[in-house]
């Protein structure tokens, strides 16, 4: 597909007239992800949460940087695709370049470096309530457990604990916190048997975690670690678009099957 599936929930959230900002889902951590791509030019993409000051918000008195950020401008006047999408992530940027990731407040907040800025940044945007409805966020720590899997997995984990336990708080203090749900998601799952090294090879099936309000519990069933494939694979029993469109529609009310095709049962989060 041309486009992924959070830049079709932002075509598709940008239907509603309602609707304000010059974007409706952002991509913070890699630049221009495929999953945000969309058909509108309705999301924006950031290599990281200091990315905006190289394009947006140049002092006066800074020359150099006040002339590429007019530059910049001058490129986004045109009619053409380039143009109007360089227009679109340039109005975010000005809207958005203020939000400052104040750093006193961060380290009381246990966030730490890498995903916590990021993390930290989606606060700010969905604070300054400018249309966004989905940030996508990455984590930045080596999933690729080959080796060392018992050691490694931990570290990671608590990387993520400190992270999302810190952003939840955030919201908390922010009056964010019933309006905002998380998601995880993994590009692939791990063997259930080791290797030689320690370590956990690309699997099938991995456990997601949700956080916040919502639907509490386990939701679908947990993989069986003896009932495995012809690969010795874990055997998923939830489809990833059934997960994904349980946020999709229960969190956005946008239709699952607008997203990911026909024939997705969705599952019921809210």
């Amino acid at each position: 597909s041309a486009t992924g599936w959070i830049g079709r929930v932002a075509d598709l959230l940008a239907r509603d007239t309602s609707a304000t900002g010059p974007a409706a889902a952002l991509s913070v951590g890699s630049g221009a992800h495929p999953i945000i791509a969309s058909a509108t030019g309705s999301t924006v993409s950031m290599p990281h949460a200091d990315a905006l000051w190289a394009v947006a918000g140049a002092a006066a008195d800074d020359e150099f940087a006040s002339s590429y950020q007019r530059a910049l401008r001058a490129l986004a006047t045109g009619s053409d695709p380039i143009a109007l999408a360089m227009h679109d992530g340039l109005a975010f940027a000005d809207t958005v370049v203020d939000l400052s990731v104040d750093d006193d407040s961060a380290d009381r907040l246990g966030y730490d470096w890498g995903l916590g800025r990021s993390l930290r940044f989606a606060a700010a945007v969905l604070t300054a309530d400018v249309g966004i409805r989905v940030v996508h966020v990455q984590t930045h720590g080596d999933y690729d457990t080959h080796e060392g899997h018992s050691w490694k997995y931990p570290e990671l984990m608590r990387e993520i604990d400190a992270n999302l336990g810190a952003f939840h708080q955030d919201l908390d203090e922010r009056g964010l916190s019933e309006r905002v749900m998380v998601m995880t998601a993994s590009e692939f799952g791990r063997t259930a048997r080791e290797n030689g090294s320690s370590g956990l090879d690309h699997g099938t099936a991995a456990t997601m975690l949700l956080s916040g309000p919502g639907v509490e519990g386990v939701l679908g069933e947990a993989p069986s670690l003896t009932r495995l494939d012809d690969n010795d694979d874990l055997i998923a029993t939830v489809p990833l678009e059934s997960y994904l469109g349980g946020g999709v529609e229960s969190w956005l009310g946008v239709p699952a099957d607008e997203v990911f095709g026909p024939g997705i049962e969705a599952l019921r989060l809210v």
